[in-house]
């Protein structure tokens, strides 16, 4: 059976190579940095039912909303409830990678 290539080991890419290793299929993860998550390109604000899906250790979240702020384009604003999650990014992307590669992806960096 050939890889599945996938292009870009972040959030997605590392996932979805997770998933599809984990049903028997050759993937192949290529990454163009030397490390995983670094640059950080996004932040670590997840809504909480990521937690339904998949389960982190608890040293990646770094915080639990309880409220945020939405700011508009004229600076009005709103205050809502929330129940997202803080994460550590960096950390996060490389706990994906790792899943991936544990369930048998192949990890390609500077690539």
């Amino acid at each position: 059976m050939e890889d599945i290539p996938i292009i870009g080991s972040g959030t997605i890419g590392s996932y979805l190579g997770y998933l599809l290793a984990k049903k028997g299929y050759g993937v192949t993860l290529y990454e163009d940095h030397e490390k995983i998550g670094i640059p950080c390109h996004c932040t670590g604000i997840l809504t909480a039912g990521l937690l339904d899906i998949i389960h982190l250790p608890s040293g990646l979240i770094v915080n639990r909303l309880k409220k945020v702020k939405v700011v508009g384009p004229d600076d009005s604003y709103a205050i809502l409830r929330s129940t997202d999650i803080v994460l550590d990014r960096i950390g996060f992307d490389v706990f994906l990678s790792e899943k991936a590669v544990d369930a048998g992806a192949k990890l390609v960096m500077n690539h």
